[in-house]
């Protein structure tokens, strides 16, 4: 969450961001040991908050990356067709969007 001129930070904040941090860290760390379905469930949580959200699109794609690697293709298809597509334009997120895509279409 960011804090506009002049705001102070409520009760709280510190812990849900670090909460959410976390959660990402955890999700990285749970996909490197080969515990997908871990990790997809680590990222689900990571990127529910406000304070990653300028991040949530990376996010999404770890957590559809993580969902196929579990086996699960339906669900990283539907976390891919959910992004914005207009952020994805010439963006640096569009080849690994593209890439998962493709791989969950080939998968289901």
């Amino acid at each position: 969450m960011y804090l506009a001129a002049g705001e102070r930070p409520q009760p709280g904040d510190l812990f849900r961001n670090t909460a959410l941090a976390a959660s990402l860290l955890l999700g990285l760390e749970r996909a490197r040991a080969g515990e997908h379905r871990a990790a997809a469930a680590a990222f689900d949580a990571a990127r529910k908050g406000a304070a990653l959200a300028v991040i949530e699109p990376r996010i999404r794609l770890l957590q559809a990356q993580a969902h196929l690697d579990a086996g699960e293709p339906a669900s990283a298809l539907a976390l891919v067709a959910a992004l914005d597509p207009t952020a994805l334009e010439r963006g640096p997120l569009a080849p690994d969007a593209a890439v998962i895509h493709a791989d969950a279409l080939l998968r289901t």
